[in-house]
């Protein structure tokens, strides 16, 4: 039997949850009264997600790929065991590689209310990550979106690990919204020379920017006046946010992007970065967890 064909007879539900083929990879599809969600087997990737009477809250970029060993543009990779570039050997891939592995999918539950408990495993292991740390990611689907990635050291030695949910957020127009709860935060400018900034007001983009913001588990807030909408982003186990819009040239280098992809998108990701790593002793976990309400907004 094929892996489509097996995940169906396993995990299925009728008319509720079901699975698909784009490109080369498989799609897990919810669809409830809650709304839909869309997530790849392969990166536990969540490519979309559309709370019923909502517009969609998760952006996929028009080119983006589904490919086997490819990160997907869009959506939420999940980056793991490091955020950004491997700290020592630049060879390695950007971001880990967890996003780009596939991942097992272990249940899939459905409540009365129609809320949607999807788990899946990971065993964390590669030639370059000699570790015994393996992973599992649960998302809670309703109308509102909840995501909790655990990270086990089964090693008899301690390890440290970077992630991040790098989450796309769909926007009206990046000219057009504020990020607000990140105010008289230290952040890292990466794109001066690391230098540690701050800002006394919300975060509005009108070139590219990308941030780690220090020291903070604040929830923030993407205020989108187009829309008339606004994201709330609350978090736990982290003490890091990153801010990123690749704006124009690096979308154009970037080559997935979309046709002005990076206008209606923005990256308000729940990490663990820069002097936020995590260390696990034998036997330690951590949990790096968030959930996403949208709301509409009142004047």
């Amino acid at each position: 039997m094929s892996d489509l064909t097996v995940l169906t007879s396993l995990f299925s539900i009728p008319n509720k949850v079901w699975f698909e083929e784009r490109g080369e990879l498989i799609l897990l599809v919810v669809k409830t009264t809650k709304g839909k969600a869309v997530i790849s087997l392969q990166g536990a990737h969540l490519t979309k997600w559309i709370p019923a009477g909502h517009k969609p809250v998760i952006w996929l970029s028009e080119d983006a790929e589904f490919k086997t060993g490819k990160s997907i543009r869009g959506g939420i990779p999940i980056c793991w065991p490091w955020f950004g570039a491997h700290p020592d050997q630049s060879d390695l891939p950007a971001h880990g590689f967890a996003r780009s592995q596939n991942w097992t999918l272990q249940s899939v539950d459905l409540n009365e209310e129609e809320d949607a408990t999807i788990t899946f495993e990971f065993d964390g292991g590669a030639d370059y990550w000699p570790f015994n740390t393996p992973l599992s990611l649960c998302f809670v689907i309703s109308d509102r979106l909840s995501m909790s990635l655990t990270t086990r050291n089964k090693s008899e030695q301690a390890i440290t690990i970077g992630s991040a949910l790098h989450t796309y957020f769909e926007i009206s127009s990046v000219e057009q919204i504020s990020i607000q709860g990140l105010e008289n935060r230290p952040f890292i400018d990466t794109l001066d020379g690391n230098k540690r900034k701050t800002e006394t007001t919300p975060i509005t983009i009108d070139a590219e920017i990308d941030r780690i913001y220090l020291d903070e588990e604040d929830t923030c807030v993407i205020v989108d006046q187009s829309w008339q909408r606004e994201i709330k982003i609350e978090k736990s186990g982290s003490h890091s946010t990153v801010v990123w819009n690749p704006w124009v040239a690096k979308s154009e280098r970037m080559g997935d992007m979309g046709s002005a992809g990076y206008t209606h998108m923005v990256c308000v990701e729940t990490a663990n970065a820069a002097n936020d790593v995590i260390t696990l002793g034998p036997g330690a976990e951590h949990t790096l967890g968030v959930t996403y309400s949208v709301f509409t907004l009142t004047t």
